[in-house]
């Protein structure tokens, strides 16, 4: 029997650590485990200065993702948002995945897989803002929306790892030809593209750190 259990003798210092951690990690964890954030940049690979930040956060509205964008970089005119896409893998989430937000003209969704394919996907939600297409001046440098489906609660980890795209529009102003130069007289339109960071469960790397504390404790004992 185990004299440290019955208080005859205190518990060895490793010991009583780790009863401490996991004590705290089991009102940790499962809060942790629900939720995740990230924050990464599109940059214009040819080196325009342009570039987008995209936030994402599925802790603010349980069961959905609260993504932000931002027209980033020192290039002016400031770029414009004109949509983005995500592109996926899960058909589960091709049914019933929506996108709410005040600036959100168009939303539609489909499948690019070829024809004849056993699955659905890899399959595209397109969110448009200002005005319907693309292709247009929005006067939108930053929003948020929220990416929901209304058959099933979604977390970021849904979308873990899947392509992104960001439509950027670039105002180009006329210098000659007109009595103002700051008329309009076209745009260009820039497609940034990224990766969607594959986040770390917070319970397993918890669960790592705890493993790596008792083995800190155990080597202490022994040396």
């Amino acid at each position: 029997m185990l004299r440290f259990i019955s208080g005859l003798n205190p518990a060895p210092t490793f010991l009583r650590a780790m009863a401490a951690a996991f004590m705290l990690a089991s009102f940790v964890l499962p809060s942790a485990a629900l939720a995740a954030s990230t924050s990464f940049d599109l940059i214009d690979p040819l080196g325009s200065g342009y570039g987008v930040t995209i936030s994402l956060d599925d802790s603010i509205e349980q069961g959905k993702i609260s993504i932000s964008l931002e027209s980033s970089g020192a290039a002016l005119p400031t770029g414009e948002l004109g949509g983005i896409n995500f592109q996926y893998d899960d058909e589960l989430l091709f049914s019933g995945l929506q996108a709410l937000g005040t600036d959100i003209a168009e939303i539609y969704a489909r499948n690019s897989s070829p024809k004849d394919a056993p699955t659905n996907c890899p399959c595209d939600i397109k969110v448009d803002f200002g005005t319907v297409g693309f292709f247009e001046l929005t006067g939108i440098t930053e929003t948020d929306f929220a990416l929901v489906n209304d058959q099933r609660p979604i977390t970021l980890a849904d979308f873990a790892g899947s392509t992104v795209t960001a439509y950027l529009a670039i105002p180009e102003f006329a210098t000659k030809g007109t009595s103002s130069s700051n008329d309009v007289a076209s745009m260009s339109l820039l497609k940034l593209e990224g990766e969607i960071p594959v986040i770390p469960e917070p319970t397993t790397g918890s669960l790592m750190l705890l493993g790596l504390l008792g083995l800190a404790f155990v080597s202490q004992k022994h040396a």
